[in-house]
């Protein structure tokens, strides 16, 4: 991603001033996503740091399952519960 930054932006290590960079993003073993930063012609590395999500996480969606069936005395029951 190519971002222009009309003033200084500071990032882990060092304050970028003005221009143009190149953000990528690097998958890393531990389930992190890994930025570098950029020269706008790529030719030279700023800096490398792991990411952190702007906000919390979406919480998980809860499954809610009925199902009937039938017990040893032949009568339907309902089997309730959450996934």
């Amino acid at each position: 991603m190519v971002i222009t930054l009309r003033g200084p932006m500071k990032i882990p290590g060092m304050v970028l001033p003005a221009g143009t960079y190149v953000f990528k993003s690097v998958d890393s073993e531990r389930d992190r996503t890994i930025v570098q930063v950029f020269s706008q012609d790529e030719n030279f590395l700023y800096s490398t740091f792991p990411a952190i999500a702007d906000g919390p996480r979406p919480p998980v969606r809860r499954v809610r399952a009925a199902r009937r069936y039938r017990s040893s005395k032949g009568t339907a029951q309902k089997a309730r519960g959450q996934i």
